[in-house]
């Protein structure tokens, strides 16, 4: 949080831009547009601040029950399962699995399946 503190101080457009993106970010994840969502974090100048936002986004896209995005920021952005997002989502986000897998959605059902082997 340093370098977004740094940003804030020193040059307070950046810091705009980069709460808008975040906010942006999160509404493209609650409505599922994983397009717009890539194409976002891919502007991005500086990536790892941009985790920041991506830790709101998981908790948008649990919420949201958007599957598409929980599986792209844990596949492709390698989000480890220990990271400060899950701290009190991840639960949510197994019992959702675990429903899932009583009504035999298959979609969530890999994805819990990847989750309990231990792949992350």
């Amino acid at each position: 949080m340093g370098k977004v503190k740094f940003m804030e101080a020193n040059d307070v457009s950046l810091f705009i831009r980069f709460i808008h993106m975040g906010k942006a970010m999160i509404d493209y994840t609650a409505e599922g547009d994983l397009e717009n969502f890539k194409r976002l974090f891919a502007e991005a100048d500086d990536k790892e601040m941009m985790f920041w936002h991506v830790s709101k986004c998981f908790k948008a896209a649990v919420k949201a029950k958007k599957l598409n995005m929980i599986d792209f920021m844990i596949e492709e952005l390698e989000l480890p399962l220990k990271h400060e997002c899950f701290q009190g989502y991840f639960h949510t986000f197994l019992f959702q699995c675990q429903e899932a897998e009583m009504e035999e959605d298959e979609e969530y059902d890999i994805l819990f399946k990847i989750v309990l082997i231990g792949k992350y």
